[in-house]
């Protein structure tokens, strides 16, 4: 027994020139979808870069502001340990005497002369504490 296949033309059998154009069709498809996969990625990768730019600024914005508040408190115990020896020292301690001895006079005499000096002794001994001058 023979068996006859009797091929008929269709799709598997088209002419040459169909074969060239699906060829440049599937050609220009897969180069376009690189393209647009590739600008995809791109806007991605650019999108996460400014995510972390952001991120990054927030974080250096903290960390200046960590800085300046340590800057702030380490000044601040500068002055406190300035003024501490500048009230022990012995011209601090001789205007803090001055100071208080104009304060009890003026209790004592309550008089325009007694009142100026004892400010003007006292506004000497707050400035010396506080600038050193």
């Amino acid at each position: 027994m023979k068996i006859k296949i009797k091929i008929k033309k269709g799709f598997l059998f088209m002419p040459p020139i169909h074969y060239f154009v699906l060829s440049i069709v599937i050609t220009i498809s897969v180069a376009s979808g690189n393209l647009i996969s590739n600008y995809v990625s791109a806007k991605y990768a650019a999108y996460e870069l400014r995510q972390e730019l952001a991120k990054a600024e927030e974080e250096a914005a903290l960390i200046a502001a960590m800085r300046a508040e340590n800057n702030a408190k380490a000044q601040k115990i500068r002055t406190e340990h300035e003024e501490k020896e500048r009230t022990n020292s012995k011209k601090g301690i001789s205007l803090k005497r001055s100071c208080s001895d104009w304060k009890r006079m003026n209790a004592q005499k309550d008089s325009e002369v007694s009142r100026k000096e004892m400010k003007r002794s006292c506004d000497a001994y707050l400035r010396y504490i506080k600038t050193g001058r």
